[in-house]
């Protein structure tokens, strides 16, 4: 299977390896199951004992025939192996979750190896990465104020009456997940004032774009503490309603970013893990060649992201 994507991205999309090594069936038997206790050290992953007696008996069928699993069967196993991750390690970095692919891909490699016209992507495990980082990132959202990450514990003996550190991350590069303090000149009032005024500016549809974003600029503090407290969207839609539409949620990306998106200086199209085109001034032009390469090369979408490609080219 081919494939074409925007330089960009960094997902894998995985083809159909049709080669017939060697796999041990006894590998989806039961396996014990995993420690239950807290990790001692940082390298907890190494011993996770991957519970596939837990996996619903056609996908273990199919595993067993070195056949690939649907979509959907795939993330329903994302979920499981996420589930048992998470009882070990509430915390679980990308570092953990790729030994966990990498195990998870060595024991079914013709069903879950990252591939491209029979050729191995990357480490061949990267998607599957990807998304059990995704899943436990999912999994967390809304139930801490902010995700947070233990230095590894030392094992020496002199290190080991010192205190363990928490640093507080913020999450896909951001710079101000959490501002704080208000900002200069601004207290609870007049942040729920100026709340108040958006919400009435978006009620009579207001076309003002200027001071809607001074506005949002102004509110961020309150936007961010409401967000990461774990506000239902529902809420957040009603309490700000514009930080769903453009102007206000680019104003609040800025803020959380330092920076507004898809501001590449240029994009590249690829074909085959081939550049065909390294000179794209600006992302709805590769956006565009993108799809129409998919066309004009006659390669089939990915079948784990058709609907996703059909609904974005309508």
């Amino acid at each position: 299977m081919s494939c074409t994507d925007i330089s960009s991205s960094n997902e894998y999309y995985a083809g159909t390896d049709n080669s017939n090594s060697t796999l041990s069936t006894s590998s989806s038997s039961a396996l014990s199951t995993p420690h239950r206790h807290t990790p001692v050290d940082n390298n907890w992953h190494f011993n996770f004992e991957i519970q596939w007696s837990k996996v619903p008996s056609e996908i273990t069928r199919k595993l067993e025939n070195k056949e690939r699993p649907t979509g959907h069967e795939r993330r329903e196993m994302i979920r499981l192996m996420v589930g048992e991750i998470l009882t070990v390690c509430p915390t679980p970095g990308k570092k953990h979750v790729s030994e966990i692919a990498r195990k998870i891909v060595s024991t079914y490699p013709l069903s879950f190896i990252d591939v491209i016209e029979d050729q191995v992507v990357g480490s061949g495990y990267d998607s599957l990465t990807k998304q059990l980082q995704s899943r436990v990132t999912n999994m967390k959202r809304g139930k801490t104020s902010l995700y947070l990450k233990r230095q590894a514990a030392s094992t020496s003996e002199e290190e080991e009456d010192l205190p363990s550190k928490t640093t507080r991350v913020d999450t896909y590069g951001c710079i101000n997940w959490q501002p704080n303090r208000l900002p200069p000149g601004e207290t609870v009032e007049t942040q729920k004032f100026t709340q108040e005024e958006l919400k009435n500016m978006h009620e009579n549809r207001s076309k003002d774009t200027k001071s809607t974003e001074k506005k949002m600029v102004a509110t961020f503090y309150t936007q961010r503490s409401n967000i990461i407290s774990g506000m239902d969207t529902p809420v957040l839609v009603r309490e700000w309603p514009y930080l769903f539409e453009m102007c206000g949620m680019m104003a609040h990306f800025k803020e959380l970013t330092g920076s507004s998106p898809l501001t590449a200086g240029h994009f590249m199209i690829a074909v085959d893990q081939t550049i065909v085109n390294g000179t794209v001034p600006n992302f709805g032009g590769a956006l565009v060649l993108m799809f129409a390469t998919y066309y004009c090369l006659n390669i089939s979408y990915p079948a784990e992201l058709g609907a996703t490609l059909e609904f974005l080219q309508r």
